[in-house]
């Protein structure tokens, strides 16, 4: 059964930790992100297949903090683009626990560490990640979930990030007038 610790509940449900392979997308693997995270989001057949061993892992979780008498809800394990696509996500912090800083630490296809690796991973590329995942529980929401935190990763395919897309402006060269959004002229 679960402890409750300085308000915050110490489970007995261990981590896991592990290999997953999978098409990444929005790849944060060289700098921080907006939300001072290193992130990846993983999609694919074998990311599926691990959710029979997530949801085993989040309803033993769920036991324990209902035997500590909280009302809980289950969290959603998989979250969807706006396709309809299941995806992990996975996030390492900024700093670790002591402050100092993390990286994510980048393979080559052939397993060989490259430590000076620069290149961006595009949507599209296939990869596999070092994982660990644990349960949580947020008191807040009273939701019980799984994070996934990510250490490392080998590119077995690389997609060249191509900048951001479509920025949808072009050559407007004698088009006319400037509208406002209410059609005005400026």
């Amino acid at each position: 059964m679960g402890k409750l610790e300085k308000g915050k509940i110490k489970f007995d449900t261990e981590a896991a930790f592990g290999y997953l392979k999978g098409e990444a997308k929005w790849a944060e693997l060289l700098t921080v992100g907006m939300y001072g995270t290193y992130g990846i989001k993983l999609y694919g057949d074998d990311v599926i297949e691990l959710g029979t061993e997530l949801e085993a892992m989040q309803k033993e979780a769920a036991k324990e903090v209902d035997e500590l008498g909280k009302k809980y809800e289950l969290a959603d394990i998989y979250k969807e683009d706006e396709e309809g696509k299941k995806f992990l996500a996975f996030k390492l912090p900024e700093n670790d626990f002591e402050g100092k800083a993390n990286s994510i630490t980048m393979y080559d296809v052939a397993g060989n560490k490259v430590p000076d690796w620069s290149e961006l991973v595009g949507n599209g590329s296939t990869v596999k990640v070092k994982y660990r995942v644990a349960p949580y529980y947020m008191s807040s929401t009273k939701k019980v979930g799984l994070s996934f935190k990510f250490y490392a990763v080998q590119v077995l395919k690389l997609v060249e990030y191509s900048g951001g897309g479509e920025s949808g402006f072009g050559d407007e060269t004698g088009s006319g007038p400037i509208e406002a959004a209410d059609g005005a002229d400026f």
